[in-house]
């Protein structure tokens, strides 16, 4: 030990102090910068995240929703198939029976009742007919087995069937495009279900099809929980059913038919068949994924309503989608992936104030077209003042502030009553990555939507979901990053200030 002190001190004795010094601040350059790395990655890259074991099973938001029915005397079941030992040893089945239970010892009219699904005998031992159960309150086939949930007041009933992809309780989860679970969203479904059976009025949505419409399995649960029975039409084959509040086209990769002129065989077109809805009242939402080839039978029916992407022709006379791009509240070094944030007006104002006192208001968007109104459209979202147009590669705007999300109201011909059109351009705002991203309003902004502009059964805000095994984005924009990465590097900057100081000090000693 004594000889290697020797040696380093010998060491340190061949070296300037100018080196000493310059060695150090190389070594605390690497240190900070290496923190810099880190710090970045876990703003940009994906990340783990999995809930303490303490968490409560309630938020406490679920007042809100069920005050209209505390207090009036009935009773609401929560019915499983299966035992409360069962429901305890199943590895997804477990956290459901936990909510239900929290809510049961919250609420006096909820009450967890166990039912054997092979011998039709409750934990009691009374007999219970399960066949009323395998046909919905639309007279639709139930597919009835030991996973389902039974939602039951005196008003009716809702049976969960909880299995997607193989995963038990699937309905009380978020599962992303590979099946995986990413979130545990029990209270908010439950909540949402308890308040279903409750009602006596029930809507239905529905989802064009045929057109490789792409319904991510996250916005069809949340179309559940805000109180919609959910379905699909094909307009090729039908007209819009009477009970539809809702229409819902969803990222069409192929375009809609328009009745041939002069057609001696009278067939009526799909957009023939949207029109008769709207003229009736109907309420529309469209969301269209911009990176799709053009649908002019489509996107002439929207502009005939005020809504247009824009784009611009190449060479050859191709349309090029304008795509908008933000490099500094954006979440990816891209800057397709940003912020967006509510638009001036009364129906944006009136849609942020149902969700301001759960969250930001912020929202997620991704790969997202810039949309030109019309005919007394207005903007619901904006992407942010910094942002530019790019098409095909190039630039093509740089204005900032372009509209991603739009409404229009447009009265009907037939009813008197006004039909409501809502426009996204992106598929992304209810995608299964960004209705489950901490940080950000995308959930609770949709249900705003649903609950403001389509009056929505049930608008379950504030519920954030549990986030099971998720990998999901943190809440930093390149802004921010590059505040905090300045900040970082001020460190080396300082240090190397000093340390010319003192190397300068030393020689003119």
């Amino acid at each position: 030990m004594k000889k290697i002190l020797e040696k380093l001190g010998a060491w340190f004795a061949g070296r300037s102090a100018a080196a000493i010094a310059m060695t150090a601040l190389i070594v605390a350059i690497l240190v900070v910068v290496n923190a810099v790395v880190y710090a970045l990655t876990d703003a940009f890259s994906l990340y783990l995240y999995a809930p303490p074991k303490e968490e409560e099973p309630l938020s406490g938001n679920a007042d809100r929703l069920l005050e209209r029915i505390i207090g009036e005397g009935e009773e609401v079941s929560i019915i499983f198939l299966t035992s409360k030992d069962n429901m305890e040893g199943h590895t997804t089945g477990s956290m459901v029976l936990e909510t239900a239970l929290a809510l049961d010892e919250e609420y006096d009219f909820i009450n967890v009742r166990f039912v054997n699904f092979y011998t039709e005998l409750d934990q009691d031992g009374n007999p219970v007919d399960l066949t009323k159960y395998q046909k919905d309150m639309k007279g639709n086939e139930v597919s009835l087995h030991q996973n389902a949930v039974v939602f039951e007041s005196e008003y009716g009933y809702r049976v969960l069937n909880s299995v997607y992809n193989g995963v038990g309780y699937a309905d009380f989860y978020t599962l992303n495009s590979s099946g995986y679970i990413t979130s545990y969203n029990g209270e908010e479904v439950m909540v949402s279900m308890l308040s279903w059976v409750m009602t006596n009025e029930h809507k239905t949505a529905y989802f064009t099809q045929n057109h490789g419409e792409t319904a991510d399995a996250a916005f069809v649960n949340l179309l559940a929980s805000a109180g919609y029975y959910v379905d699909v039409i094909n307009l090729r084959q039908k007209e819009v059913p009477e009970d539809a509040a809702l229409l819902i086209i969803s990222g069409p990769t192929s375009d809609f038919e328009k009745g041939a002129e002069g057609s001696t065989v009278r067939v009526r077109a799909e957009i023939e068949r949207m029109e008769d809805y709207l003229k009736r009242g109907g309420d529309l939402l469209v969301q269209l994924d911009p990176l799709v080839k053009e649908l002019p039978v489509l996107e002439s029916f929207l502009l005939d309503k005020g809504f247009a992407i824009s784009a611009k022709r190449d060479e050859n006379g191709r349309l090029i989608r304008d795509i908008v791009k933000d490099d500094v509240d954006a979440i990816t070094t891209d800057g397709y992936t940003f912020v967006a944030t509510h638009a001036d007006g009364y129906v944006s104002e009136s849609i942020h104030s149902n969700i301001s006192g759960f969250g930001s208001g912020r929202v997620l968007m991704s790969d997202v077209a810039c949309l030109e109104l019309s005919k007394g459209a207005q903007p619901l979202l904006l992407s942010s003042s910094t942002s530019t147009l790019y098409a095909g590669g190039k630039q093509t705007a740089s204005g900032g502030s372009y509209p991603v999300v739009a409404f229009n109201e447009l009265p009907s011909s037939e009813s008197g009553n006004m039909t409501r059109i809502t426009v996204v351009a992106s598929i992304y705002l209810t995608a299964s990555q960004a209705l489950i991203t901490g940080g950000y309003s995308n959930k609770d902004f949709t249900y705003s939507i649903l609950d403001e502009l389509y009056d929505a059964p049930c608008a379950p805000y504030g519920m954030k979901g549990l986030l099971y095994s998720s990998t999901i984005l943190e809440n930093f924009t390149m802004g921010t990053a590059r505040l905090i990465f300045a900040c970082l590097m001020a460190i080396p900057v300082a240090l190397g200030i000093i340390g010319a100081v003192i190397i300068i000090r030393r020689r003119n000693r």
